[in-house]
């Protein structure tokens, strides 16, 4: 009776063995199976449409996403599969690659076909360095070369910036938007802004006169002290020229909001009202 229970334990066992062999073996054959289908070509991108560039080309935007692509995941699934589809990691590049762009979408339009959607960044101003522009938009990021048009508003810097970089906040940059419109209704022409130091901004008339105001987050104080020096005598505006009718090149209204007058050249310290 024990040789028959023996017989039938080792016979259980090279049942299990086998099972257990075959399990391993079919999902071998699973596995091989899911990566030749992973590999069949009605899977992968062929197609690549391009929505809402503007400023970076079509061509431009489907080489970087067909260089993302290349390559596999888990060493066998080709990354142009659109079934796995790296989306977060194309979308990246993309953003790295190509600052204009300031956000992205990948969505599938049937097997094979991929919709890359671009929203790019709005210029709101241009900042300058000699004969170099560069657009940069309402968070102050400098996005792209631009070509400055005549008589537009531009920034400057006294610091190098390069396509990239943050030049303003947008806190900051909203705020002196505010008040060079203010300035400019109130009759004065503003061309160009510059950064004079890291705590003063300066705002260049159409006549070269400068206006020093401190680089702070609210302006509200400073334009009231405006147009309290737009009403004095001596800073009376010319209407034809949109610019004041003074012989001083500095009006400084970053201590105290006092306005500080001074010629060219002289200091300003203790001489304000």
């Amino acid at each position: 009776m024990a040789y028959i229970n023996k017989r039938k334990a080792v016979k259980k066992k090279k049942q299990r063995t086998r099972l257990f062999v075959s399990f391993l073996i079919l999902c071998a054959l699973l596995v091989i199976l899911f990566f030749v289908v992973m590999r069949m070509d009605f899977l992968q991108v062929d197609r690549i449409t391009i929505e809402g560039n503007e400023f970076v080309t079509t061509e431009d935007l489907s080489q970087q996403t067909e260089r993302e692509l290349e390559g596999t995941h888990m060493l066998f699934v080709p990354k142009k599969n659109t079934l796995f589809l790296p989306k977060r990691e194309i979308i990246a590049n993309l953003q790295n690659s190509f600052t204009e762009i300031e956000s992205a979408s990948i969505d599938r339009k049937g097997l094979g076909h991929i919709v890359l959607g671009i929203t790019e960044r709005v210029e709101t101003n241009v900042f300058c360095q000699g004969e170099i522009c560069l657009s940069f938009d309402s968070e102050g990021l400098l996005f792209k070369e631009a070509l400055r048009k005549e008589g537009e508003i531009y920034f400057t810097s006294r610091e190098e910036h390069a396509v990239g970089d943050i030049y303003l906040n947008k806190d900051v940059h909203l705020e002196l938007a505010i008040l060079i419109d203010s300035v400019q209704k109130k009759g004065l022409d503003i061309v160009r802004v510059s950064q004079y130091s890291d705590f003063t901004i300066v705002l260049v008339t159409k006549q070269g006169t400068r206006v020093l105001v401190p680089l702070i987050d609210s302006y509200d104080d400073i334009y009231s002290t405006f147009v309290k020096l737009l009403n004095t005598e001596e800073f009376t505006l010319s209407k034809e020229e949109r610019d004041f009718r003074s012989p001083y090149a500095y009006i400084n209204m970053q201590f105290g909001n006092k306005i500080f007058s001074c010629v060219r050249g002289e200091e300003c310290e203790n001489n304000y009202r």
